[in-house]
């Protein structure tokens, strides 16, 4: 699978720009239940980066916008993240990582969200990490999603700590605030039509200039209790 076939969508939480948002495609057919026969149930593993799982092969994509260098990401038992990224040359940078959802959408209604853990550290000023779900209301049509091209979409999300060792990191559905979606969609995730899970580093006053570097772990991905 190449890149541009894979779902992905780089939002940005209490920072969003029209434009700034990169977002890339995504194979399957609209709005059908298409997760290959693998049922959510709660505490079930998504991925923990030794392989394929029922709703993953555990590849992630990545990428960044505003004049940021990309992150160099392995995945080989977790999800490895490094991140120098120098100044941006925009307003509003960012750096995305995700995993795509083999087979989607995937609907998750029987569960409350999802849980990971993460450790290391993200420096520089305002620099900060968050999570997001993304589904098919605050996607484009091109990557499998409901939204025109000019509705402006992106999805909600949520900035969480790091630390040094591994911390469970759990995020419902309704925590990821500030999305906006195709007409009449929630701001938070729809959980009958998820597409990809998504982290991104980025600064919370995204000024011309920022930089960031990072060093983060991401490990055992499943949806939540």
């Amino acid at each position: 699978m190449t890149e541009i076939r894979k779902c992905s969508l780089a939002g940005l939480t209490g920072l969003l720009v029209v434009g700034m948002l990169s977002t890339v495609g995504c194979s399957s057919s609209d709005d059908k239940k298409a997760d290959g026969g693998a049922t959510v149930t709660k505490g079930g593993l998504i991925t923990d980066f030794g392989g394929e799982t029922a709703f993953t092969t555990g590849t992630p994509y990545h990428g960044s916008g505003a004049g940021w260098t990309d992150s160099t990401v392995t995945a080989s038992g977790n999800l490895h993240i490094v991140l120098d990224t120098g100044p941006s040359t925009a307003m509003y940078a960012y750096a995305y990582i995700g995993v795509p959802l083999s087979n989607p959408p995937v609907d998750a209604t029987a569960v409350p969200g999802v849980t990971f853990t993460a450790s290391g550290s993200v420096t520089g000023t305002g620099c900060q990490i968050q999570y997001s779900t993304v589904d098919q209301d605050h996607a484009l049509t091109e990557n499998n999603g409901h939204c025109a091209s000019g509705d402006n979409c992106y999805p909600s999300a949520k900035v969480f700590p790091l630390t040094s060792t591994p911390m469970a990191i759990t995020v419902l559905w309704g925590d990821q605030t500030m999305g906006m979606g195709t007409a009449g969609a929630a701001s938070t995730v729809n959980a009958a039509q998820i597409l990809n899970l998504q982290w991104q580093i980025q600064t919370s006053g995204g000024a011309i200039g920022d930089s960031c570097t990072a060093d983060v772990t991401i490990d055992d991905v499943k949806w939540a209790q």
